[in-house]
């Protein structure tokens, strides 16, 4: 095969690409360079380029020609809902300019070019893009390819770090590589198309567009685990994907939000992924399109293992920003760090979940214990064990909390055992083991309990 060859070879081979970030972990950490550059630090929106010195080739060329290339599908799986797919190119309508546009389609292209070359990694090269008359700089390609990402969570394969040629005299060089080889591209793909499917058997004909994305976002939490492992060691790239979250049921943020945001293309719902920091680490999330409005939902930190919450599902930008930072608007950010293409100003709280199913309380009279006791009974009919509230603005949060659940007049627990006396025939709450999850933020409360079947039964 011919290799490329410029002058004295100088040729910018980028290590780390700059991605989505993860929840308290570096995605697939740089590793030195071949000319022996140390690696980068361990922030997974640092990259590193460095000079191929004159004694080592450039990549090998890779085209359609290549007698070892197979194709793979790059399209999201087919999957039937009762639903038309949302949008999924929301990333590739912010890059600024066309030629960046140009690289994305190119890249996309590439991306179902899978050869049985290798790297000195042991990845596989796809095709190579030649960006005819197009000069596009290391970070202008790392935006290009990590857009390309962002909007098609279904193609999981593409390794985080590609090679460049920037002296080219026909364009720019670029060279993707694959976590794994064609074949098992396509019986993971496979794999995939079948998590999907089972997942968005949750979607019902007729289904309003916030119990949609409540019932694809409970599906996932009771599938998926958070990958500590992956979060502290980056060993393995499935844990980044959708892939992993969605087929393997091991993720780390990145893996979340990219398989939430599939999901929701199926259910009709618009959405992407927003990187920043939260609780002190590197962390990532979708913002939805409901009904005409923009939310942020954060999947992860409502995956509490056993237990699901609802803290960040469908808040505002006030509430989000309580405990996370967004990381830069491109071309906010000079240096190599990580940045948004667009980030959306989520105002709107009609389709908060605290708002659309919580119980509201003004007080602790009468009126409000009928409300609970509405509630409570009807968990006792359905089996659900969630319960969440909501407090007036007015009302003191933390003295609410407590007079609910911890100190007099035990509101919550009077009414519980008033709810088994009436409505206790078949089941009943059991008194202890209730646990429960502050969000003072939106003066609400989520409260855990136990329901188990009537004594005599």
């Amino acid at each position: 095969m011919k290799r490329l060859r410029t002058g004295k070879q100088k040729i910018a081979l980028l290590l780390a690409l700059t991605l989505l970030t993860a929840c308290g972990c570096t995605e697939w950490t740089a590793t030195s360079s071949p000319a022996g550059e140390q690696p980068v630090s361990s922030r997974p929106e640092t990259s590193s380029s460095g000079r191929i010195p004159d004694d080592k080739p450039a990549w090998e060329e890779v085209s359609s020609r290549d007698p070892f290339f197979n194709q793979v599908s790059t399209s999201i799986p087919q999957v039937q809902t009762p639903f038309a797919c949302a949008p999924m190119r929301l990333e590739y309508e912010k890059l600024p300019s066309k030629a960046m546009r140009q690289a994305y389609d190119a890249m996309l292209d590439a991306a179902a070019t899978i050869t049985s070359s290798r790297n000195e990694r042991g990845e596989y090269r796809m095709a190579s893009v030649l960006l005819q008359d197009i000069r596009l700089s290391e970070r202008e390609l790392r935006l290009v390819l990590s857009a390309l990402r962002s909007d098609n969570p279904q193609i999981f394969w593409i390794a985080n770090r590609f090679g460049y040629d920037s002296d080219n005299p026909q364009g720019t060089l670029v060279e993707l590589y694959s976590y794994y080889s064609a074949k098992e591209c396509a019986q993971r793909i496979q794999k995939l198309a079948q998590a999907v499917r089972r997942i968005c058997g949750v979607l019902n004909e007729g289904q309003q567009v916030f119990y949609r994305e409540l019932a694809l976002h409970d599906t996932l939490l009771s599938l998926v685990t958070y990958d500590t492992e992956a979060a502290d060691s980056a060993e393995d790239p499935d844990s980044f994907t959708a892939y992993g979250a969605l087929v393997n049921g091991r993720a780390v943020c990145q893996g979340y939000a990219l398989a939430m945001k599939l999901l929701l293309c199926y259910a009709g719902i618009e959405s992407t992924v927003i990187s920043g920091t939260s609780q002190g680490v590197a962390h990532a999330w979708n913002a939805v399109l409901l009904d005409g409005d923009w939310y942020y939902l954060d999947a992860t930190w409502d995956d509490l293992e056993e237990r699901v919450r609802y803290d960040y599902f469908n808040i505002t930008s006030g509430i989000l920003q309580l405990d996370h930072t967004i990381d830069p608007v491109y071309p906010e950010q000079d240096d190599a760090g990580q940045y948004n293409l667009w980030v959306p100003e989520c105002t709107a709280a009609a389709l908060n979940y605290f708002e659309c199913c919580a119980v509201f309380l003004n007080g602790f009279d009468e009126e409000n214990d009928r409300r609970l006791l509405e509630r409570l009974e009807s968990m006792l009919a359905t089996g659900s064990t969630v319960l969440t509230v909501r407090f007036d603005p007015s009302m003191d949060y933390e003295e609410s909390v407590a007079m609910l659940i911890t100190e007099q007049p035990y509101k919550l627990i009077y009414l519980m055992q008033y709810a088994n006396q009436i409505y206790g025939s078949l089941h009943r709450f059991a008194m202890e083991d209730l646990q429960y999850s502050k969000a003072p933020g939106q003066h609400a409360v989520t409260v855990w309990l136990t329901i188990e079947p009537s004594p005599g039964l």
